[in-house]
């Protein structure tokens, strides 16, 4: 029985070694890692209203919007900071819009020369933030998002268009039907 003990301790043995020896063959060829730091990627941005030079600019990663409007020469004297964070993070492909502090007139949004109707309509393909920001149920944001949708793709050609800007329902467009206008 002793010698029948032996040989199993020994086979038990002999199939440790083996598995070992398999595990630090298989170690020594696992490949290396190669960690390496890649730059973040720059950012575009594009800035409408109350700033010296609107457009299009391309800054470092972690831009800010103070930077922004530093690229964009900086602000007009009728730019309305109150509601922005000069601090924030910018992100690629963000619009900022900087609004005036006047009621009316060219912000450096396409087409808000000439935000009068003359119908007293407000007109969606000209009217300002502050313009419309004074209609029911659409704030600073949604207007804000009105003029981003505006400048991504084109003019309105219907009032019902503006179920395609994120946040409007179809009640809040019925409620301005009255009191806006796509012509003109």
């Amino acid at each position: 029985m002793t010698a029948l003990r032996s040989f199993v301790i020994a086979g038990l043995c002999g199939i440790v070694v083996v598995l070992a020896g398999l595990i630090l063959v298989d170690w020594r060829q696992s490949p290396e890692l190669d960690v390496r730091m890649v730059p973040a990627a720059p950012v575009t941005v594009s800035i409408a209203g109350s700033v010296a030079t609107p457009g299009m600019y391309t800054l470092p990663a972690n831009a800010r919007l103070h930077d922004v409007i530093v690229a964009a020469g900086g602000l007009r004297d009728d730019a309305d900071m109150s509601g922005a964070n000069p601090a924030a993070r910018v992100g690629d492909g963000e619009l900022i819009h900087i609004p005036s502090s006047q009621p009316a007139g060219n912000d450096g949004i396409a087409g808000s020369n000439n935000p009068d109707t003359g119908s007293g309509l407000i007109n969606l393909n000209t009217a300002t933030l502050e313009q419309l920001d004074t209609l029911p149920g659409i704030g600073p944001v949604l207007a804000g998002r009105i003029i981003d949708y505006r400048n991504l793709h084109g003019r309105f050609s219907t009032i019902d268009q503006l179920l395609e800007v994120e946040g409007i329902s179809r009640s809040t467009i019925e409620g301005l039907r009255d009191l806006v206008t796509v012509s003109g």
